[in-house]
Order: structure tokens, then sequence, then C-alpha cells
């Protein structure tokens, strides 16, 4: 359960700056503040979602 939650925040952090991209591509999104925020926001998404993604024994290992 916690690894599939993992992998779906890291799918939306995905899925976010792809729609920054071509938001700026197609649109030229002048507003520097929205394009912070939307690569802050992705950035601990993702973050969030590697951590929970790793596997418990992975993480066991690396402690010991």
């Amino acid at each position: 359960m916690r690894e599939k939650l993992g992998d779906w925040l890291t799918d939306i952090a995905k899925y976010m700056v792809t729609a920054m991209l071509l938001s700026t591509v197609f649109s030229d999104l002048d507003n520097p503040i929205a394009l912070w925020f939307i690569l802050i926001t992705a950035m601990i998404t993702l973050c969030v979602g590697l951590y929970l993604g790793t596997p418990r024994e992975i993480k066991n290992k690396k402690k010991h």
C-alpha cells in the first residue's frame, strides 16, 4: 500500500512538471511565481513519493 502511494505521488510530480513545460511552450507563462510554486510543489511531491516508494527491506539494509 505504501509503495503504491509512493509510485502515485511520483507520477503526480512528473505530470505537474510536464504540464508546466507544455503550458510555458504553448502560452508563454510569464508569471515566475506560478512557475516556482509548481516546481517546488513537484519537488516536494517527488521526494515524498520516492521516500514512500522505497521498499522497507532496502531501508533496513542501509541502516545496518
